[in-house]
Order: structure tokens, then C-alpha cells, then sequence
């Protein structure tokens, strides 16, 4: 997809939290691209208005450091997933689903089933406050699920 570099340095302008120095102006289209690039090769079946993504990534780019540095330390493809989730995708919907809910939810499974190390706590003060909280919680969400 072909995607015009001043178009893209504009609208990431547009909604930046830090005003551009002449060098970050410069080197920002190249970075754009790139970062459209790996976004676009991530989600093969996604597409959002470039335009509209790299000013959500001017929404999300940390001010307090220098541009590129801020660029390389946000995870792009993630935001792009999520952004393109939020407008209801079902390509988008799909990979969320696939590479982060269900994975999530699997090593949640995988959790319950271990020994929490707080249960073991010497500290009967601390922990048995915590451990019937944590009943409590545990029986209001089984009356709510219908007894599982």
C-alpha cells in the first residue's frame, strides 16, 4: 500500500504530546514507513487509514524521550491490532482473539490449578485475612456462575 510520507508526518504531528524538531520532522517519515511496514506484515488481514494509525501513535508516544527511542519502545503492531480491533474488525477481532485472549485464558487455567505460595504464608495474621477474602471472593463468583 502506497502511503504519501508527508501525509503520515502530519497526522502523527497532529496529535503528538511533544512539539518536533526540525531533525525528529525529518526522520519521522522513514519511521512511519517502517513501522506501517511490520504493522501491516503482522496482521496480514488488517487494514486500517494509515493516517489514522500513525496519529494514534502520536497519541500514544511518549514525550520525556528522544522520538525514535519512544517509537522503538511502543509495541506498534499491538496498538495496531487493538486500534483496528476497536473499530470492529473481524480480522482484527480474530487475531486478538487468537494470539492474546486465548492464550491469556489458557494460562489463567493453568494458574488455578497451582498452589498459590501466599496459601503457605507463615504469617496466620496476614494470610488468613487474605485467604478469607479470597474465599469470599471465590464463593460469590461460584453462586454467581451457577455452583462451578
Amino acid at each position: 500500500m502506497a502511503h504519501i510520507p508527508s501525509e503520515l508526518v502530519a497526522a502523527f504531528r497532529g496529535t503528538a504530546a511533544r512539539t518536533l524538531s526540525s531533525e525528529e520532522d525529518t526522520a519521522l517519515a522513514p519511521i512511519l514507513m517502517g513501522i506501517l511496514e511490520r504493522c501491516e506484515a503482522a496482521w496480514p488481514g488488517v487494514r486500517l487509514a494509515p493516517k489514522a494509525f500513525v496519529a494514534h501513535l502520536g497519541l500514544h508516544t511518549p514525550p520525556s524521550e528522544p522520538l525514535a527511542q519512544a517509537l522503538s519502545s511502543l509495541h506498534c503492531e499491538d496498538l495496531y491490532l487493538a486500534l483496528a480491533s476497536v473499530e470492529g474488525q473481524r480480522a482484527a477481532l480474530d487475531g486478538l482473539e487468537s494470539a492474546v485472549l486465548v492464550p491469556a485464558g489458557e494460562r489463567c487455567a493453568a494458574w488455578r490449578t497451582r498452589t498459590p505460595s501466599w496459601t503457605r504464608c507463615s504469617s496466620s495474621l496476614a494470610c488468613g485475612s487474605w485467604w478469607r477474602r479470597a474465599a469470599e471472593l471465590r464463593a460469590s463468583r461460584s453462586t454467581r456462575a451457577g455452583g462451578r
